[in-house]
């Protein structure tokens, strides 16, 4: 029987919603634990998945290389 530990089910159950001001290129993360990477997350636009080299990721910024509206 698999163990879920708290971390896990936070990696399974975070996700945030944005709504970017005219041209905003950059949104901050809020939830614990803060992924280390960019392959640890998946960014999505109205619905639809990115690239990943539309962004990049410092935590805890998201930074589009172009304004978001």
């Amino acid at each position: 029987m698999g163990f879920i530990t708290q971390t896990h089910y936070q990696y399974y159950n975070n996700s945030e919603e944005f709504t970017a001001t005219a041209n905003q290129t950059v949104f901050a993360l809020t939830f614990d634990p803060q992924p280390s990477a960019e392959s640890e997350f998946i960014v999505r636009v109205n619905g639809s998945e990115i690239d990943d080299n539309l962004y990049t990721y410092s935590s805890p910024n998201i930074t589009f290389s172009s304004g978001r509206t």
